[in-house]
């Protein structure tokens, strides 16, 4: 290429990131024009191209234009970087995690490369890897020696942080081998590694004890089939009168409620407010009592949090249920079974107990409990909701050994993330590493949609449940569907508690691995017995703490109105 050429190509390039930046599609168009007019086959028109087409939402078109710009110039980290990214949101989670780590390895202070790797290693399951890149990102040197340090940006390196150290956290609660006591000592050093960002920020309001009171919910999954199922019901149920909720949604793609409730003041799109405009918007708007329903899973909050914004917060996020490590949070939700008293004595917070730690309504419009697989099948047919990050090495081992104990049997496991052929290809080792055959093994992707789970609830005679990061949702809609659940008890007590609470410990709560697969085993052996517990467990479920919504929603006003009585008295900020 000539001089005057390159030249050309530079100008052109300069043009489309000024129209990028300016939003301008005509001049977006016409750069690229340019581009392929001066060299179709360069690496920055082939970037261009696919800049475009994931403006336009074509993924499929965007990966291959990036994959051209690599083949032409394969040191390009931005087109790694972005590459990395599309796979990532088309759950092509081995090919990202390969394209992060190389925009990663050619530009080190890149912060959004190392943030999507983590986040893919988390999605894959991958926890010996994430675990290992984790203890290097967390630690005090790191980034310290870093070639290009003078492009890193240390607010940005900041709140990733207290994102890779929540991250860490989850990662060592899905493993067993992580005692209760490692668990207090993280929690313990997670308020000492990230003190709040800014002196608290607390308001005083009124201290009338029996005042309406205006309650915020925190959530980073509020359009999320979790909130839709266990939080949005409950405000159906509350007294407008006395208490008004306001949602700051901090989810990353925002929705509408399908219905309005008397209690819901406003939802706050909040996902792209710092740590200061979060706590400005809790004063505007008068909040009494801060709920966070995500806790580590929303670590960007724990900031907000931590300057206590409100007089008095609470922590109703229950898996993992656990403290939320911070001092500032006062009280927290769970229930006598899933927190005995001896186990919050390490706890920050003041344990409040509800007779459920959750409360669940019923899917609208769910098909009816028909008869198991197995009566027609002659075989059975065992099923799993878990998300990889859930599937440890444990899990896929006793997994595939009640497999190859039951040598008929087949396991199906559903999952968007099973889209990525390497990652089933994973546990598909794993579970054959324990004895049984590939041929017992079948995976769904879908779109995770509720009426996808319900129709793959049907399909299954049982559903296998991992431990110790137990399924809470995914265990209801199994009861709802008449489909027993397969548990191990574990130190987190998820498991234990959800079957305790329906009836159900005693036919499908194991003690131990051995006890897991004999209960497997039997289960397997007594096709009659499915059925009459496919009879059984919706109405069991309904008549359980769990299955009283609106008994749930009394219990979490009785809550508000206890503590705000409490704090009234009480001498603090007096």
């Amino acid at each position: 290429m000539t001089s005057e050429a390159s030249q050309a190509l530079q100008q052109a390039m300069q043009a489309f990131e000024a129209a990028w930046q300016a939003a301008d599609r005509a001049a977006l168009n016409a750069a690229l024009s340019s581009l392929q007019q001066i060299d179709p086959a360069h690496a920055w028109t082939h970037f261009a191209r696919g800049m475009l087409a994931r403006l336009d939402q074509q993924p499929r078109q965007a990966i291959s234009a990036f994959e051209a710009a690599l083949r032409a110039e394969p040191q390009s980290w931005e087109a790694w970087l972005v590459l990395g990214q599309l796979q990532l949101q088309q759950s092509q989670l081995t090919a990202a995690i390969q394209s992060l780590a190389q925009a990663s390895r050619l530009r080190p202070d890149c912060l959004s490369a190392w943030e999507s790797l983590v986040r893919a290693l988390l999605l894959r399951g991958d926890h010996t890897t994430l675990q290992a890149l984790l203890q290097d990102l967390l630690h005090p040197d790191w980034p310290g020696q870093l070639p290009q340090k003078h492009l890193f940006d240390p607010e940005h390196f900041q709140r990733l942080r207290c994102i890779w150290a929540s991250y860490y956290l989850l990662n060592r609660f899905a493993q067993p081998d992580c005692t209760q006591a490692e668990i207090n000592a993280l929690l313990a050093r997670w308020g000492q590694s990230f003190p709040a960002s800014q002196p608290p920020a607390l308001h005083l309001p009124s201290r009338k004890a029996e005042r309406p009171l205006h309650i915020g919910w925190v959530s980073n999954e509020w359009f999320s089939p979790v909130a839709q199922r266990i939080f949005w019901p409950l405000l159906a149920f509350y007294d407008a009168s006395n208490y008004t909720v306001t949602v700051y949604a901090d989810d990353a793609q925002s929705g509408e409620m399908p219905a309005r409730p008397r209690a819901l003041k406003q939802v706050h799109h909040s996902k792209d407010w710092d740590t200061e405009q979060f706590c400005r918007q809790i004063h505007a708007d008068a909040i009494d009592i801060l709920v966070d329903l995500s806790g580590l899973f929303n670590p960007l909050r724990l900031d907000a949090l931590r300057c206590r914004p409100a007089p008095l917060q609470i922590s109703a996020a229950t898996n993992p249920p656990f403290s939320s490590g911070l001092p500032e949070v006062s009280w927290r939700w769970s229930d006598k079974l899933l927190s005995p008293p001896e186990m919050c004595t390490a706890y920050l917070e003041q344990t409040h107990y509800l007779p459920s730690f959750i409360g669940w309504q019923a899917p609208p419009e769910s098909p009816e409990p028909v008869a198991p697989p197995c009566l027609h099948n002659g075989f059975i047919s065992f099923g799993a909701l878990a998300s990889a990050n859930k599937l440890n090495a444990e899990v896929l081992q006793l997994w595939g050994q009640l497999l190859a104990r039951l040598p008929e049997a087949q396991l199906h496991l559903k999952s968007p993330l099973y889209a990525d052929p390497p990652s089933c290809e994973a546990i598909l080792q794993s579970l054959t590493a324990a004895g049984c055959q590939r041929r017992q093994i079948h995976f769904e992707s879908g779109d995770g949609s509720l009426q996808g789970q319900l129709a793959f609830l049907k399909r299954c005679d049982i559903l296998l449940d991992s431990f110790p990061y137990a399924g809470a949702l995914s265990t209801c809609d199994a009861f709802w569907m008449g489909v027993p659940v397969l548990s191990l008890r574990d130190s987190r007590r998820l498991a234990q508690c959800m079957h305790q609470q329906v009836g159900t410990a005693s036919a499908w709560l194991a003690d131990s691995p051995e006890h897991w697969l004999a209960l497997g085993q039997q289960a397997a052996r007594q096709p009659a017995q499915l059925n009459t517990w496919r009879q059984q467990l919706r109405p069991m479920l309904l008549a359980s703490p769990i299955g009283q919504i609106e008994q749930h929603a009394a219990e979490q006003q009785a809550s508000y109105r206890q503590i705000w009585r409490q704090w009234c008295l009480s001498d603090y900020n007096s």
